[in-house]
């Protein structure tokens, strides 16, 4: 579900602000909870996911929002994107009560250096600090990270591999760096690289493909295997817990399929052990 559009902040990476506008535009806590009793009314629905880009950008609106949630009828799970500088205690308590189980963080790296360059406006302290706070709040955390920036160096690898175990998140998942049309991310390759730019394609897959683009500093190659790695070492975390063992026993039923066995085929050429786990959800959700 959306609750708003807009995005103030200006990641190189993103194009969000350029598309939706840096001013964020929110319905009315009314309008979104009209929609959600239609929901449960009509389709039964026991949870959601709030994709705005910061869904507690506006503070008020958020503790608005709980506060008319918790007194419904029904009681529903959902789960939000966030910012780690867009959190504090309190309204992470206030989420939880209403119904919150988990909040995303796009954590992005843990240089501060690589952080400036992508524009974040972010530092590892604050990670640390949001993510604490979550933990606080009973919430469960989610964390993305972006390896293969340009001007990323070995030793911003390492601190961005350390603020990963420090903050030790429910939910862990590094893409690899992809300047898509409209970023500033894109605009600085082209100008590196001119006429000799790849063009855009489905092939610009920051998820499965075997290797990043090459307009960062480092070999696409040793980043790609540096992502596996760090992707492999938080693969128990993500999936092997108890709350998943139903569910990971309904995604074994899809081991027979074709795209799974050839994503099992992929976990040599990638070296990540998800590469199973994310074809078998995807044939599941299908099915």
């Amino acid at each position: 579900m959306l609750a708003g559009r807009g995005c103030p902040f200006a990641c190189a990476f993103c194009e969000s602000h350029r598309q939706m506008g840096t001013k964020v535009r929110m319905r009315s806590v009314a309008n979104v909870l009209a929609e959600l009793d239609e929901l449960v009314r009509r389709d039964r629905i026991r949870g959601m996911y709030w994709v705005d880009d910061v869904f507690t950008h506006d503070r008020a609106w958020v503790l608005a929002f709980c506060e008319a949630l918790r007194v419904r009828p029904y009681r529903l799970h959902w789960a939000c994107q966030s910012r780690v500088t867009a959190v504090d205690g309190a309204l992470l308590a206030a989420m939880r009560a209403a119904g919150c189980v988990q909040v995303d963080f796009g954590v992005e790296s843990g240089s501060a250096a690589v952080l400036k360059s992508m524009h974040k406006a972010i530092t590892p302290t604050d990670v640390e600090q949001a993510f604490s706070l979550a933990r606080g709040a009973g919430l469960r955390t989610g964390a993305s990270f972006i390896l293969g920036s340009p001007g990323e160096t070995h030793e911003d690898l390492s601190a961005t591999a350390e603020l990963a175990r420090r903050i030790d998140s429910d939910w862990t998942i590094f893409f690899f760096s992809t300047p898509y049309p409209g970023t500033e991310l894109y605009e600085r390759s082209e100008s590196r690289f001119g006429p000799t730019w790849p063009a855009f394609g489905e092939w610009w897959n920051n998820r499965v493909g075997p290797t990043p683009l090459p307009h960062g500093g480092l070999d696409p190659v040793l980043v790609a295997r540096t992502r596996a790695r760090l992707q492999n070492r938080h693969f128990v975390r993500n999936y092997l817990h108890r709350q998943n063992v139903p569910f990971i026993l309904r995604l074994a039923t899809t081991l027979p399929h074709p795209d799974v066995r050839a994503a099992l085929a992929r976990v040599a050429l990638t070296g990540r052990l998800d590469e199973v786990v994310e074809a078998a959800f995807s044939t599941w959700r299908r099915s």
